[in-house]
Order: C-alpha cells, then structure tokens, then sequence
C-alpha cells in the first residue's frame, strides 16, 4: 500500500546542458537547477517580509500581527553563498560516480557487484565511486538548521524521470531528504526518521514496514543503503545531531561506528548539523578512525561586538519597527542589543519582536534602551545563564551553553509568538530587496527572482542598480555580500 499524502509534488525532469564533462551525459545532473553564482545564492538564501511605513497607523491588534512576520525574516550573508556553493559540490560530485547510463550502478542497484563481471567497466579517475561528507556546526539559535533549509529550497526535494535523450528512462530522483534527529535520541529512531522523511516525499511505506518487529540497526542501515541507491539520493541532512544520546548509542565508539559506516556503506554525501558539544565528539572520535579529514566544517559563529557584519544584521533588522515613534539605531542601542544576545540571531529576532509586542501592548510605541532591558529582565530570564555564559568568555562557561538553555524553550512562549525564531531578512542596508513572497518560487528554475525596492511606505518594482549609494555598495563588496565585479550596484 503506498502513501499518496506526499509532503512534497514531484517535478518532472527538464534537462540542461551543462559546462564540466564530468557532469555531462548525467540526468541525475542535467536535471538540477544551474549552478548559482554569489550574488544569485545570496538573492536565493534570504527570505524577506512584507512591511510599509503606512501598517504603523493600524490599530494595535493588526500590528501584533505584523510584528509576527519577523519570525521568517532571513537575512543573507556571505556564509550563506559559502554553504550553497559547498552543498553545490557535494550534490553534483556525489551524483557522477552513480551515473545511471552506466550499467555498472544498475549492477549495483542489483546487487551484483561489478567486480563479478567477467568485462568490467574501467571508469575514468573522476567516476570512481567516493564518499563526502560536511559539518555545519554553531550555537543553538545561531541560524544553521535556517541556513540548511534556505540553501535546500533552490532544489526540487524529487524529480521524475520519463526519457532521457530519446531513451527510455523512468525514474524518480530523490534530490535531497532532511531529517531531525529524533526525540527519543537513539540510532535505531534516526533511522526511521529516514524512512519516515523518504515516505513523505514519494508516497512509499517504509516506515510501516519496519516498525513491525524486531530490527537491528545493521539491517536498518542496510535498507537505508538498498533505497538511497534505488531513489537516487543526492544528499542527506542530519539536524540537531547534538540531540542524540551517547549513552543510548552504547557508547561513543558505537556512535561514530554507526556514522562511519553511513559514509562508506549509503555511499552519498551526508551534511550533519549539530552544536559544538557534539563537534568535539566526532573530531575526537572520528580523527581515531582516520574520518575526520573527509569531513569539511563549517563554523557558525556568533557575531562579534563592533563587527561590520553584525552592524549591518543589525541596520537589516532595525527599519522593520510597527511602533509608531521608530528609534534611530544609534550607539547605545547597538551596545545593548549586543550585550543582551550575545550576538545569536534566534535571541536577537525574539527581543527585537518582543520588544516591539510590548511597546504597543503597553502603550510605549518606541523601542529604547529601556523597553529592551524590560524585556529581557521580564520575558528573557530562562536564558539568562545561557547568555551570562557567552558574556564571560570562559571556556569551560562556554562550553556549558547548550546545557544551558532550557529544552523545548522558546523566545515567543506567549500566545502572540509561538516556535523557535529563525532568522533574519536579506536587504541591502537601508533598502530592501524582496523575493515575491506571494508565490512560491520555482526550484527547477533559479533565475534571481523579480525584486521590489521598499522606499519610505511605498513599494514599487526595481533592481539593484540605484537601490543603495555608492558608499554602502563599497561596504558591502569589502563584506563579500555583493561581487567586486558588481559596478552598476549604487550608481543609479
């Protein structure tokens, strides 16, 4: 019996030409969206809010709404274009040696090993099947599961095959397939979560199958093998790898054990996102295994007080004020902002709105310096010991973060806000660039989106070019936000 609620539609297959032979004559290729240049994965990985001047005139009830928008706002930065452009990789390299016109991968698929053949195939040095895996590691609340989904949504999660070249070829592609870990923090709940996700996407009943009974994570391992290769899938995501237990794993070496053998058994690239505290694991384990150097990291670190690009996170986020006597972003204000988050996005989003929620509920209408400090004295307190751990700058404090923040909090614990704030908006200082968030974009086609230019409580249709001055274009090529090539940006 299969699952017809599918959680994603399927895409069919349109094929396009593309540049490195290695890639060429590959539909499990040709059928990805182009390869993203910076400023168009830049443009691609923030997500912006609808806001105009003129909502500061509506009533107080409205307006709590509009603050709510502030939970998707994102805002792209260099680390983004950095991860898209690592994932880009990952995806297309671990796609060439799995080349379906090769009968060497149906033998597979078959389970006949291609030594067996009596004329096997000698692939060229760049098909030899290899394994890759990456680390994207930081604070909780730092932004990396948003990061992870931004850069996942320029690709279609399925794709489907019906001829390739005038050829027959009838198959569905699994592109990439994201999973959590699981709440009961075991290896043998992960792997259901990766048939409960493949379900999800192509209506299958995996997860079904194996609850039944008793199953061994060996076997588990091995059916998650048999349909990575079946579905073609380009990548797999683990999330919230800090959530699962040591001791439930029987021990750290079983653990790494179970992910090393994930790497060199499914055969296809996995992207782990975790905290630090289980960063340390695997680079202490791992590097015993001789794994640790097929892993690239990523580091999300926090912002740094007086940082270029905390202040321009910090100048993104500011104009979007409901209140009606909006503060001037001026320097005691970046000062508090910084000591009362610490420089992590999740809380700086979550003081901000809150802030804003009780300046209009209480009648203040501005957010200062004393509406923020109210606020985290007021609503922030659990996280108090969290963030008096980043403010002392001792390892040992620092390294107790995560254990530090309470499970299952959240910054919008009342009935206003409620889920774990992600992010922030892609703008360019004082102007903001938006995607049409009124339709969902396309992921077979990653053309940068039509952008409209928010000037005063007006919206009209723009580009880059006379969107900011000239100064703020430098600021921006010297962050890496926009290319140095970039000349028309700020000339009108």
């Amino acid at each position: 019996m299969r699952n017809l609620d599918r959680q994603f539609a399927a895409l069919p297959a349109q094929y396009r030409d593309v540049e490195l032979p290695e890639y060429q004559g590959n539909p499990l290729i040709e059928a990805l969206p182009p390869i993203l240049s910076e400023d168009e994965a830049l443009l691609m990985t923030g997500h912006a809010i609808m806001f105009s001047e003129s909502e500061r005139a509506l009533s107080n009830s409205v307006r709590m709404h509009c603050v709510r928008r502030l939970e998707d706002l994102v805002v792209a930065l260099p680390l983004h274009a950095l991860c898209e452009c690592e994932i880009s990789i990952l995806l297309r390299r671990g796609y060439v040696p799995r080349n379906p016109c090769y009968p060497s991968t149906w033998r597979k698929i078959a389970g006949h090993a291609t030594a067996r053949s009596a004329t096997p195939i000698v692939l060229p040095e760049y098909h030899r099947p290899s394994s890759a895996s990456m680390f994207l590691t930081g604070l909780s609340g730092i932004g990396k599961s948003t990061l992870l989904k931004m850069v996942l949504r320029t690709y279609p999660p399925v794709i489907l095959h019906e001829r390739y070249r005038d050829m027959p070829f009838q198959h569905t592609q699994i592109v990439w397939l994201k999973i959590d870990c699981p709440p009961d923090a075991s290896l043998s709940g992960l792997c259901k979560e990766f048939f409960k996700a493949v379900d999800r996407l192509v209506g299958t009943d995996y997860a079904r199958q194996w609850e039944r009974g008793r199953k061994t994570i060996p076997d588990m391992q091995a059916a998650m093998e048999r349909i990575a290769e079946i579905f073609f899938i380009g990548v797999l995501v683990i999330d919230e790898l800090q959530t699962l237990s040591v001791a439930k794993a029987g021990g750290a070496d079983k653990m790494i054990n179970f992910f090393v053998t994930m790497i060199n058994q499914i055969g296809i690239p996995i992207i782990f996102a975790g905290t630090y505290k289980i960063k340390d694991l695997f680079e202490r384990e791992m590097r015993q295994a001789r794994r640790v150097s097929d892993m690239g990291t990523t580091d999300f670190r926090r912002y740094e007080q007086g940082s270029e690009l905390w202040g321009y996170l910090l100048d993104a986020i500011w104009q979007y004020q409901w209140v009606k006597e909006p503060q001037p972003l001026d320097e005691d204000l970046r000062s508090l902002l910084f000591d009362l988050t610490q420089g992590v996005t999740a809380i700086l989003i979550g003081l901000f709105a809150l802030a804003q929620a009780m300046a209009i509920r209480e009648g203040y209408e501005t957010v200062d310096t004393s509406v923020l400090q109210k606020v985290y004295d007021e609503r922030l307190e659990l996280l108090h010991p969290a963030l008096n751990a980043l403010r002392s700058n001792d390892p040992e404090q620092l390294a107790l973060f995560d254990d530090l923040i309470p499970i299952n909090y959240s910054i919008f614990e009342d009935n206003i806000f409620q889920g774990k704030s992600a992010a922030i908006l892609e703008r360019l200082r004082e102007t903001a660039l938006h995607g049409n968030n009124n339709k969902p974009s396309s992921a077979t086609s990653p053309e940068i989106p039509a952008s409209t230019v928010i000037i005063s409580d007006e919206i009209r249709a723009g580009d880059l070019r006379g969107a900011i001055d000239e100064k703020t274009a430098a600021r921006l090529r010297r962050l890496g936000i926009i290319s140095s090539n970039a000349s028309d940006i700020g000339k009108g």
